[in-house]
């Protein structure tokens, strides 16, 4: 049993993840929900420097053709779920209103941002879609991968941006740096670029390695949460604060994204036995991570008068069950054929590479 799970596929090991994040919006007992979006820069991280490095610049305007490569990957699908959340929002009552009350910037500049996932980092910009600001954290990285990749003159060289990301990152947060939004890059660089270190080391774990990393991570979650003093700090909506003007809960987090990394290495490694199942789970768990924040809305307006918990856990199962369902409706049947699309336009441009090289 143990085996299976160490040896779980990426695309299964993702929806994981997007279904933690999940529980974590729909209850108040899990504190490690941040360090579920951590994992998932890493595992960004290493994907971009790799498919940047070894597939887009082969390509003529490499640059141009791989920001509109993710542009297609991200936002299409994003924008299909944006549509069915303001849906949502019209039909739920009095949920437009707080919308309407809570664009600061103007009603108009919060839907552009909302629309192009700009976030807190340009615009005080209330979220329709709150997981969508790790989306903008994750598009900010997009952008400057590419130029990091250029950079990079030895192996030591992405340790080094690593080490100087980290420290800029505590700068920021000590002096408390406005350019330092919540969802701005400089503040979560660190964890990409330790995917990038991941495949600019070409490192590597075994079995009994990646197994022991899980399991300390989960006894470190277990802990967490049965050490009520602990528990208390970690969960304690006034924020805690350690030092730098960091958070007990953020530390937290990042130790534990820090002590899971190895699994992480591990599971990047390892073989897709079923291309077309694992790339299917893998959309899920990104439709799931944007999907089930309108969903939440509705369970809670659902359950918002109830004082029976037999019927909250009966509505609670119903959402998970509703978000899987339509995740699953919405990858097959819209993310995937997309995600065709966006491969031919690819393979077009690598055959129209080809015969330029051929001409010179």
């Amino acid at each position: 049993m143990l085996q299976k799970i160490v040896n779980i596929s990426p695309g299964s090991f993702r929806l994981i993840l997007a279904l933690t994040v999940v529980v974590f919006h729909a209850v108040s007992f899990i504190s490690f929900g941040h360090a579920v979006v951590y994992m998932f820069f890493v595992l960004s991280g290493y994907w971009i420097f790799k498919m940047y490095s070894e597939k887009y610049l082969k390509f003529d305007d490499s640059y141009w053709v791989y920001l509109k490569s993710r542009f297609l990957r991200l936002y299409p699908i994003y924008w299909v779920i944006l549509f069915f959340t303001l849906s949502c929002y019209i039909i739920l009552p009095g949920v437009w209103d707080t919308v309407l009350e809570n664009s600061k910037g103007g009603v108009i500049s919060n839907f552009v941002s909302n629309f192009f996932v700009i976030g807190n980092g340009i615009k005080n910009t209330y979220w329709f879609i709150l997981p969508a600001w790790s989306l903008a954290v994750e598009l900010q990285f997009y952008i400057i991968a590419p130029l990091l990749v250029l950079l990079q003159k030895s192996k030591n060289t992405v340790f080094t941006f690593f080490i100087i990301s980290s420290l800029v990152s505590i700068i920021l947060v000590y002096f408390n740096v406005q350019i330092a939004a919540y969802d701005s890059i400089l503040l979560y660089l660190p964890y990409f670029l330790l995917g990038g270190i991941v495949y600019f080391w070409n490192l590597k774990v075994n079995y009994k390695v990646a197994k022991t990393a899980l399991l300390l991570a989960i006894g470190l979650i277990v802990v967490s949460h049965v050490v009520t003093d602990f528990r208390m700090i970690l969960l304690d909506k006034e924020e805690q604060y350690l030092f730098l003007g960091y958070a007990v809960s953020e530390v937290f987090n990042c130790i534990l994204t820090l002590v899971i990394s190895p699994f992480i290495i591990y599971n990047i490694r390892q073989p897709v036995k079923n291309f077309k199942t694992d790339s299917l789970l893998s959309s899920m768990s990104f439709v799931v991570y944007l999907l089930h924040w309108p969903l939440l809305q509705i369970y809670s307006f659902a359950v918002e008068n109830s004082t029976s918990g037999v019927l909250k856990m009966a509505y609670a199962l119903l959402y998970l069950i509703i978000c899987i369902v339509l995740s699953y409706i919405i990858s097959r049947y819209i993310d995937m054929e997309l995600e065709d699309k966006r491969r031919s336009w690819l393979k077009k441009n690598d055959i129209k590479t080809s015969n330029n090289l051929k001409k010179v």
